[in-house]
């Protein structure tokens, strides 16, 4: 949270009203990943590689707290048959 008001006062609050919808969420995290799709990290330096599965891993994490969201939202979800958030 600190690290968010830090970045946000950085910007003189430009980012106070950046907030993004899941659906745009899901939609950044499916463009990061194109970006990287042909990459291959066998033939990277290590540096660049370790960036590669940081954006994948940050596009499941983005992608799974997304579709959490939309999911709790619409009331996909009953009572008696809700699944836990990992």
């Amino acid at each position: 949270m600190d690290q968010e008001k830090r970045i946000a006062e950085d910007q003189d609050g430009l980012l106070d009203s950046f907030q993004l919808s899941p659906h745009e969420d899901i939609q950044a995290a499916l463009q990061a990943m194109g970006v990287i799709e042909d990459l291959d990290p066998i033939i990277m330096e290590s540096n660049q590689a370790e960036m590669v599965r940081q954006i994948r891993l940050m596009a499941l994490k983005i992608t799974y707290q997304a579709l959490w969201e939309i999911y709790e939202a619409n009331l996909y979800a009953s009572e008696n048959n809700k699944p836990t958030q990992g």
